[in-house]
């Protein structure tokens, strides 16, 4: 889960010079101008940010720092960032900048010391003035063992009271609602889980949407329901969820909810194994074992042992790899056999062939083992 930068507007009562009524209308103009540029010119939204700033404008002081943060509209610059949110910290009630500064902290670049103790500390002193992101980003340090010692139930309480605040911090929902379903941090409690679920699919958030489709298809808490888990599937898969598309694939390919159709389970494991790649989720074994099963089998494509390997292969099972290896050597072997070789390896492998077949019963099952770890393995 990414951690969460604050950028939220909050009441300030600093210390400052008195601004005339026209300076005040002009900061207002700067800010507004610059909050519409944001999205489609940041360069020309920062240099209103600053000259807003320049008139003692806080908020429009936290955008710039926030900014220097993230490196938009202006060359990243965590240093400033840090001086800017230290500056701040003081004098915003709500302390978002004190949060701010506790992510620089955090993350530790350009110029800002890595300090996760000062980080904790300063999201701490930011939740105590009520940020509920400080609190869930606590939990995620407190959940990965992020420069200290992992602590489950400390994170989960801490997740527990940013999705309770007033108001709530979205993403503590979700997080909330799996460590009751795996009981991570808490006791497993579906009927918890269940719940947390259904406020996380209420405000929109896909892998809840996903998690409701999952209790229902296999009846945790509520009577089973293929149907209704097939709709919840299809709408988290719509919100381009990779387990939620794998789950509809699943789906079709048993016909479970909705009329088999395996064309459309293989469609479904491909676009799910695509979507986790682009999020970078490279470890996906159920996704690659699925495609590997569709190869072996001929399930919605054509039936191809040497791809079925490969994706059994990036499942990373070595004992299904060569399971499989075994069980077809043959058809493999005689796939195998019309791959030419690059010319430079003929004449190695002719030999290594002579010698082979001087092995009783050995030709078919060890070439095709040789050529396997040649065209497969490496």
């Amino acid at each position: 889960m990414k951690r969460s930068i604050s950028e939220t507007e909050s009441p300030a009562n600093p210390k400052k010079r008195k601004v005339s009524t026209n300076e005040s209308k002009t900061v207002k103009e700067l800010f507004d101008k610059a909050v519409s540029l944001k999205k489609t010119d940041t360069k020309a939204a920062f240099e209103l940010y600053q000259q807003a700033s320049s008139l003692n404008h806080l908020q429009s002081r936290l955008r710039v720092g926030i900014c220097c943060m993230e490196g938009t509209g202006t060359a990243k610059d965590l240093k400033m960032a840090k001086e800017i949110f230290e500056e701040l910290s003081s004098q915003h009630e709500k302390g978002i900048a004190v949060h701010n500064l506790a992510y620089s902290y955090e993350k530790g670049d350009h110029g800002v010391p890595k300090d996760i103790k000062k980080s904790i500390e300063l999201y701490e002193k930011s939740a105590n003035l009520g940020r509920p992101e400080s609190l869930f980003n606590l939990g995620i340090i407190y959940r990965d063992g992020i420069g200290i010692s992992k602590d489950l139930p400390k994170a989960f309480k801490m997740m527990l009271q940013s999705a309770t605040m007033t108001p709530p911090y979205v993403q503590s929902t979700e997080e909330v609602a799996f460590c009751y379903f795996h009981g991570k941090g808490v006791a497993q409690n579906y009927e918890k889980a269940f719940e947390w679920f259904s406020k996380g699919a209420s405000l929109g958030l896909k892998a809840c949407v996903n998690g409701l489709g999952f209790m229902y298809d296999m009846g945790l808490h509520v009577a089973e329901n293929k149907y209704k888990a097939f709709e919840l599937f299809s709408k988290a898969a719509s919100m381009n969820h990779p387990l939620a598309i794998f789950n509809v694939g699943v789906c079709y390919e048993k016909g479970s909810g909705i009329s088999k159709d395996e064309a459309k389970a293989f469609e479904h494991f491909q676009s799910s194994w695509k979507r986790s790649q682009e999020r970078g989720h490279h470890e996906c074994q159920n996704v690659t074992l699925a495609l590997a099963r569709c190869h072996e089998k001929g399930v919605g494509t054509k039936r191809d042992l040497l791809e079925a390997i490969k994706w059994y292969r990036l499942s990373q099972n070595e004992e299904e790899v060569f399971k499989r290896l075994s069980s077809y050597k043959s058809e493999i072997c005689e796939k195998l056999l019309s791959i030419p070789l690059l010319e430079s390896e003929n004449e190695k492998l002719k030999q290594e062939i002579e010698e082979l077949q001087a092995r009783p019963g050995g030709e078919t099952f060890w070439k095709a083992k040789e050529e396997f770890e040649k065209f497969v393995l490496k």
